[in-house]
């Protein structure tokens, strides 16, 4: 091979400080390598580490905001206390996602500020936005809750007394009955008392007529 035909030299890259920083957070690493990277080799296996929790974290978190945020017309549709149950638990799941994304995802940050660019960072806020939601979206549920089981236990007592379902039967059934004697007597006055003196006083009228106008003898 002629000499101008071989191939450049490829020189190795120079020696160069790690830029992560201690468990501290603010002592820098102090050893120093050859190579393409920004870190050395035990701080890239960490930055690698990191990086796949909080990734795992947020795609955890993304799968459980399908259930773990519910506009007010879920909450009104859950009408007992079992699906808010089921609605609070599936909320807490959410919130823990998001709060292991927003601790993986800072720790990276903090241990290696090469790696914050604004994706980073408007993906912070996002959580944090979320994770106030989540907390907000709870207390709403347990007041719900309690709301559901007051609407059950008033639905149990209108059972257990059925005048109270319908204020306006109240009066009636205050109102005492007739004893069955009673009933008795008026029947017997309609049936036999009032014709018999109906009767009788025809019979007198009668009488009367004929004494007032007696016989004509021939």
């Amino acid at each position: 091979m002629r000499p101008s035909q071989r191939s450049p030299t490829m020189h190795a890259p120079r020696r160069k400080s790690c830029q992560a920083l201690l468990p501290d957070g603010e002592t820098p690493c102090s050893a120093t390598f050859r190579g393409w990277g920004k870190y050395c080799t035990p701080h890239l296996e960490e930055c690698a580490q990191l990086s796949g929790q909080f990734k795992d974290a947020a795609a955890r978190a993304e799968r459980l905001r399908r259930t773990g945020e519910l506009t007010e017309k879920q909450v009104r549709a859950l009408t007992n206390a079992a699906s808010v149950d089921r609605a609070i638990d599936r909320v807490r799941q959410y919130l823990e996602a998001l709060n292991e994304e927003n601790r993986t995802r800072a720790a990276l940050l903090g241990r290696f500020p090469a790696e914050k660019d604004e994706r980073h960072m408007q993906r912070l806020t996002v959580v944090e936005e979320r994770k106030t939601a989540c907390s907000a979206l709870i207390e709403q549920l347990q007041q719900h809750r309690e709301e559901v089981l007051t609407r059950s236990q008033q639905r149990r007592e209108r059972y257990r007394d059925p005048s109270q379902s319908n204020p306006e039967r109240q009066p009636l059934l205050g109102r005492p009955r007739r004893s069955r004697r009673v009933w008795i007597f008026l029947l017997v006055l309609v049936l036999v008392v009032i014709p018999t003196v109906f009767m009788i006083a025809v019979l007198l009228s009668i009488s009367t007529g004929s004494q007032e106008f007696p016989p004509i003898s021939i």
